[in-house]
């Protein structure tokens, strides 16, 4: 669940323009250049989408939905929340196609993920907490542990720390 983008090819608009620009509420409907099938509802000034709601087929046919945030590349950016068919959900932070900044990642499981993100990877100060409520907290540095980690009970009582080095 990463969201990059390849090259959007020409598609189909409706909706409103303003001298000849995609301005205001509009859909549009088209495929990247791996023939993948993109669905944006979107509000749109100057030909740029502000606020978005898309879904997209992935190459397994499985959808992805966003809402939330694009750049002028329709990169993900700012803040969105995106949940899969297979009921993996985001909500935060996103820059340049990845999950970046503070946002909360949740697997179907139970299990989840809040703090910090960079670059789609955890990165900072973070909490991963089981489906049954016992968490384990600390730093995380491209997706990998550092430093003291306290592992807790779903009560808050520290069960255990670890140092990552």
């Amino acid at each position: 669940m990463n969201g990059d983008v390849t090259a959007l090819v020409d598609g189909v608009y409706y909706g409103q323009l303003l001298d000849g620009k995609r301005d205001g509420y509009g859909i549009l409907y088209c495929t990247d250049i791996n023939n993948t099938p993109w669905l944006y509802e979107c509000h749109w000034t100057q030909g740029r989408p502000t606020h978005v709601r898309y879904t997209w087929v992935q190459q397994d046919n499985k959808w992805d939905q966003y809402e939330g945030a694009l750049d002028g590349g329709y990169l993900l950016h700012g803040e969105g929340k995106m949940v899969t068919e297979d009921k993996h959900k985001y909500s935060g932070g996103w820059r340049q196609g990845r999950k970046h900044g503070q946002g909360r990642y949740e697997w179907p499981s139970g299990v989840s993920y809040e703090g910090g993100w960079e670059n789609g990877d955890y990165h900072g100060k973070g909490r991963k907490t089981q489906a049954g409520g016992e968490y384990q907290e600390g730093e995380w540095r491209n997706d990998k542990e550092t430093g003291v980690h306290r592992y807790c009970g779903k009560d808050g009582k520290v069960i255990r720390e670890e140092d990552y080095k």
